[in-house]
């Protein structure tokens, strides 16, 4: 102890120091290491709150910049934007509209050219109800309610509608005129590969409708309407109108055949009162007789109909050619004996 007290009588204050580990030492505890703990606490938890300022700071920031950060691709995201189904059918419609004005533009034009006297969009009242003609032509043998259909896809060539109102309209028309009353519809397909597909199914409608025998169609393709021929006085596509200036009767076997066989649209047999002849630039034939100077229009899509009005008005409804075959064997045996 007098040791100590020897040192702690000096002014060294490194010694003072030493003796002060000695005895914290002796006492379990470092003195220096206790100061050095202390202040890296100090240090440690100042720069932790450093940190976390910093951290705020970057924090608020990033919240300033959230609203430009989201409107920017927003608007860049809104040029490719999806347009909605109205908006796409609304384009449809519209582009649908057009066509039909640009269609109907070129038929009426050619129509009015054919038909000089023609009117537009007349109104009939049958029953109370009006019926709309898209046109209508009066003449002095005869009435024609013209009908003119647009056809862009496959789908809506099946939403075929109105027919059984035109057909109203005809009896109406015919009975209060007291003229012979037809139907001309004209459909306007947007493609050639189209106008197949409408012939196809116009030919079933015509087939299955029993009134059909007045009612005549036409199928173009947008850029065939130019084909769209002029009638002739003498010209017409009714059957019976046709036939009223042929006597059936008065033809033999042989000449009932070279018809039946004309109704298709071709004729081989020689020396016969009837020609079949092409008319250039279009798919249909005319029909004519010798005895008449009335020809028939024969439409391609007309002619199986043809023969099965034939067959309905001379044959019983049978097959013309087992109908014929029979009566020229049942002729070549009255011959024999």
């Amino acid at each position: 102890m007098a040791l100590v007290l020897l040192y702690i009588s000096g002014n060294d204050k490194d010694l003072i120091d030493q003796i002060g580990n000695v005895i914290a030492t002796l006492q379990g505890k470092n003195f220096k290491t206790e100061k050095a703990t202390q202040a890296d606490k100090e240090k440690n938890e100042s720069e932790q709150r450093r940190s976390i300022e910093e951290e705020l700071r970057k924090m608020q920031q990033a919240l300033a910049e959230i609203p430009q950060s989201v409107e920017q691709p927003r608007r860049r995201k809104a040029a490719p934007q999806q347009k909605t189904f109205m908006e796409s059918s609304g384009e449809y419609v519209q582009k649908s509209i057009d066509y039909a004005n640009q269609s109907e533009g070129k038929i009426m034009e050619k129509l009015r050219y054919i038909y000089p006297q023609m009117e537009r969009e007349r109104v009939v009242v049958v029953d109370g109800m009006r019926i709309y003609l898209d046109g209508f032509v009066q003449t002095e043998r005869e009435n024609i309610i013209i009908e003119v259909r647009y056809v862009r896809t496959k789908i809506n060539a099946l939403k075929i509608s109105g027919l059984e109102k035109l057909l109203e309209a005809k009896d109406y028309i015919q009975l209060t005129t007291r003229k012979s009353t037809s139907i001309r519809i004209i459909i306007v397909t947007s493609t050639a590969d189209l106008k197949e597909d409408v012939e196809e199914y116009y030919s079933m409608i015509m087939k299955n409708n029993i009134h059909a025998n007045s009612v005549y169609y036409s199928v173009y393709a947008f850029d065939e309407l130019d084909k769209i021929r002029i009638k002739e006085p003498n010209e017409t596509e009714d059957f019976k109108e046709f036939m009223d200036n042929v006597d059936w009767n008065e033809l033999n076997t042989m000449e009932q055949l070279a018809l039946y066989e004309a109704a298709r649209g071709e004729l081989t047999e020689k020396g016969v009162p009837f020609a079949v002849e092409s008319i250039p630039g279009s798919d249909d034939v005319k029909i004519s007789y010798i005895g008449s100077s009335m020809v028939l229009i024969l439409k391609r899509n007309q002619r199986k109909h043809f023969q099965k009005w034939l067959e309905d008005t001379y044959m019983d409804g049978e097959d013309g050619y087992s109908y014929l075959g029979v009566k020229a064997e049942m002729e070549k045996e009255d011959d024999e004996n």
